[in-house]
């Protein structure tokens, strides 16, 4: 009879072997963005529609506030 395969130690062999060879399996392979954030692309490496979205929205959001305390500052001045 063959010997029973064994998932434990078969897993623990390949996480030890991953990290002797200097990739740890729970660290990233990819390198992200400037903020760290790696976002999904098209096959062409073209943003996603939904991710130029919400950089727009971003953007008008931070104008947005910008506006909204230049009006404070103007309500406050007596």
């Amino acid at each position: 009879m063959a010997p029973k395969f064994d998932v434990y130690a078969h897993v623990t062999d390949t996480i030890i072997a991953e990290m002797e060879a200097g990739t740890p399996p729970w660290r990233k392979p990819w390198t992200g963005s400037a903020s760290g954030i790696a976002l999904p692309t098209r096959h062409n490496g073209e943003e996603l529609a939904i991710i130029k979205l919400a950089r727009a929205s971003e953007r008008i959001m931070r104008i947005c506030v910008c506006i909204m305390r230049l009006q404070l500052v103007d309500h406050a001045r007596p």
